[in-house]
């Protein structure tokens, strides 16, 4: 087998692209703790999962941004990067929403609660039995009680492009 001469090339720039995608701003404060408003009241909560909160401006990490989140029975303020522990409610985790103001911009988000617990199993289906093992494992899905899985939000992230 023989290598292109332009491999080399490309696989440089796809290294430039990758590390371009990766360079995010360090997180240098403890995750913030979310505030209960009582109306209605935080119920449910087996734990609290560290979640990121990062916002973007012309396709680049903004820091020092103020974002309000707002959920069901609770809210939180950061300042960018941020990392809040969002509550885990099993299956009767909310949806959260996430609003930050850049230079008198605001700009909001809504972030869903998913099952981490399906997300691996998923993940592990398809690893080891490929395309079969992944249609069974979302039939499976489909019917298993979610009620005691283990839930999260993916990392929020607010755009102001």
């Amino acid at each position: 087998m023989t290598i292109p001469k332009t491999a080399p090339v490309l696989l440089g720039l796809v290294a430039i692209l990758l590390s371009a995608c990766a360079e995010r701003a360090p997180i240098a404060s403890a995750p913030v703790s979310v505030t209960p408003t009582g109306n209605p009241p935080l119920r449910g909560v087996i734990g609290f999962e560290p979640t990121e909160v990062r916002t973007r401006k012309d396709k680049k990490e903004v820091t020092g941004v103020s974002c309000e989140l707002q959920g069901v029975g609770y809210t939180a303020s950061v300042v960018t990067p941020a990392l809040v522990n969002l509550p885990d409610q099993k299956a009767n985790s909310q949806p959260v929403t996430t609003t930050c103001t850049l230079d008198g911009e605001m700009r909001s988000t809504v972030s869903q609660p998913y099952s981490k617990t399906s997300a691996s199993n998923r993940s592990s289906a398809a690893a080891n039995g490929g395309m079969l093992g992944a249609a069974v494992s979302g039939f499976v899905e489909g019917v298993r009680d979610k009620s005691n899985d283990d839930w999260g939000y993916y990392n929020i992230q607010v755009s102001f492009d």
